[in-house]
């Protein structure tokens, strides 16, 4: 992931954080997904081949922003 920081490749790293979980235990989830919320949607301004994929992400960030704001369980 390194690499792609330095590249600019942030899409790429957004991406791979929608496919992933939050791991308990490791800083604030609520923080987290508010920061991955921030960054979906200042890439959601691009256009760019990833178009589809950057709002997907957003959405599934939006959920578990709301999810962990409520103190509903994390989706998986």
């Amino acid at each position: 992931m390194i690499p792609w920081f330095r590249t600019g490749k942030l899409t790429k790293i957004f991406l791979l954080f929608a496919q992933t979980r939050f791991r308990d235990g490791r800083g604030s989830p609520p923080e987290f997904w508010a920061a991955m919320v921030t960054a979906g949607e200042l890439l959601a301004t691009e256009d760019g081949p990833d178009q589809a994929e950057v709002t997907a992400g957003l959405e599934r960030y939006r959920t578990q922003a709301t999810a962990v704001g409520t103190g509903s369980q994390m989706l998986p």
